[in-house]
């Protein structure tokens, strides 16, 4: 369950960065021109600082820099870890960005790894991106790669450009490059990719799909060109079968055999769904090459309440022996009115081949719909259904419905007292 807790930390970290206007709430520092984010590790009540996030902005609201540090807790000071920077057009669209590593040796940032540099149209499409290479025995940034695009009238990508800067020369030579065709509706039909070598365009693979009647894709086959045998190979063909409404209802991925000259199929994907358009069973199948028949060895199942929102996500697997669906993960959403619904997660039962509940969450919302509490609990007993408190996730808004303060508490619910084990917390400060 923590990999979901720290989705949740991620999600609610990111959607605060995106914030333009900021100020300080409830903690007595300021911190002029920047968003500051705090980590605190708290144990057996020892208060202790781990990271910070120091982020500058434009007038535009846009990020142009970050710098991270890490709590040095015997020094008691932050010591410089990371720094990244980030440039923008008058659109406000990104054209550059780099990466730094602190040395406190020189007590200087060091720029690290790749830059790049982008450049758009007038209707706003990227046409150039170069990317070049920091080496720090010469202290300079060095052209890397450069890729250009080209658009037909439609705005649809018709010519991608590949090249490599030559040091030699200073020149950028070609390396690659990707054509593209459409339909006369605009659907992608054929994509060819070449290579330079030895001073001409060699075609090395090429990719085509084909549509039915309603605009619907139907099959997809690639090739690639086999330079050392000097002739072409097939790779992978897929043809997807349609129902009346318009839902895929079968897909088949096939390989191509050169010893027998004919395309082989291998897997399978059927689906089937409800009458308002929803997949209820997505099963995969293998072709057994010795059989010829098809072998289901994965099955999806979903169930959906009224408002088709999914209440139920379950997986189950077969083994080839007892020919058996064997439950193997489970999800059940809860809605259980405005502002709280519940998440279950299952697994195999060890000994019978059902489904057994292992931790559930109950997530609370406030009326605006921004999660302000997040219960997590795990199977005490498991043999008498019973449950104990295992984490909580409390979030608290400032005035502005900014994210203010995260706090993460984890138990012991093995213990009779249900200790607390650690509590981490989150703050954000907003500058003036």
């Amino acid at each position: 369950m923590k990999t979901f807790l720290q989705y949740i930390f991620l999600l609610v970290f990111f959607l605060t960065l995106a914030e333009k206007e900021s100020r300080v709430y409830g903690q007595p520092a300021s911190v002029p021109d920047s968003t500051i984010l705090y980590l605190y590790s708290l144990v057996k009540n020892d208060s202790t600082p781990m990271e910070r996030y120091v982020y500058k902005y434009n007038a535009a609201g846009k990020v142009i820099e970050s710098v991270q540090s890490d709590w040095q807790k015997q020094e008691r000071r932050w010591k410089l870890n990371e720094k990244k920077e980030f440039e923008y057009d008058n659109a406000g669209r990104p054209t550059g960005a780099v990466k730094y590593y602190r040395d406190d040796s020189l007590n200087a940032w060091i720029p690290n790894g790749e830059r790049q540099k982008i450049t758009y149209n007038k209707e706003g499409k990227e046409i150039v991106r170069e990317s070049q290479t920091f080496f720090p025995d010469k202290k300079a940034w060095i052209n890397s790669t450069r890729k250009e695009t080209t658009y037909d009238a439609k705005g649809n990508v018709v010519l991608e450009m590949y090249y490599l800067w030559n040091p030699a020369n200073k020149k950028w030579e070609n390396n690659a490059k990707k054509e593209i065709q459409y339909t006369a509706s605009g659907q992608r039909e054929l994509v060819r990719n070449y290579s330079w070598l030895q001073g001409q365009w060699i075609l090395t693979a090429q990719n085509g799909i084909r549509y039915d009647n309603q605009g619907r894709k139907k099959k997809m086959t690639d090739i690639f060109w086999d330079s050392k045998n000097g002739c072409w190979k097939y790779y992978q063909d897929s043809a997807t079968a349609w129902d009346s409404k318009g839902n895929i209802i079968e897909s088949i991925n096939a390989e191509y055999n050169e010893k027998t000259n004919r395309w082989e199929p291998r897997q399978k994907n059927i689906f089937q769904y409800d009458d308002k358009g929803n997949i209820v069973t997505h099963v995969i199948a293998v072709l057994d090459s010795a059989s010829g028949k098809w072998i289901e060895g994965r099955k999806t199942e979903y169930a959906y309440d009224d408002k088709s929102r999914v209440i139920s996500h379950a997986v189950y697997q077969k083994t080839y022996t007892s020919n058996e669906w064997i439950p193997s993960t489970k999800e059940e959403y809860s809605y259980l009115n405005d502002s709280k619904r519940q998440i279950a997660l299952y697994e195999k039962h060890p000994a019978e081949n059902r489904f057994m509940k292992k931790t559930y969450s109950e997530i609370t919302t406030d009326t605006q719909g921004r999660v302000i509490l997040i219960k997590t609990y795990s199977d005490f007993k498991p043999s008498a259904n019973q449950y104990a408190l295992l984490s909580e996730e409390k979030t608290v808004y400032d005035q502005k419905g900014r994210i203010w303060r995260i706090t993460y508490i984890e138990r012991d619910n093995l213990s009779p007292d249900k200790k607390i084990l650690d509590v981490k917390r989150l703050y954000y400060y907003y500058a003036q």
